[in-house]
């Protein structure tokens, strides 16, 4: 498939999960997030979740897998 094929079939709009891996940012110090957040929003993209956690390999390797509260129970087994 061509670049050109494959930019006609891709989504125009794609859900997001914000994911940052922090000891020491919270909701109120935490920029970044929130840039990506609105920039995600301002281009028609949602964010259909935002969480800030510790950077344990396998907090952030669960986080991901999981996806959001729509994903299925059953990628809770891989975790």
């Amino acid at each position: 498939m061509s670049a050109i094929d494959y930019k006609k079939e891709a989504p125009k709009v794609v859900r997001c999960k914000i994911i940052i891996p922090s000891d020491t940012y919270t909701e109120e110090t935490n920029e970044s997030g929130r840039l990506i957040h609105q920039l995600l929003e301002e281009d028609g993209h949602g964010a259909s979740g935002y969480e800030i956690m510790k950077g344990e390999r396998h907090s952030i390797y669960k986080a991901v897998i999981l996806g959001d509260e729509f994903q299925s129970e059953i990628a809770a087994q891989f975790c």
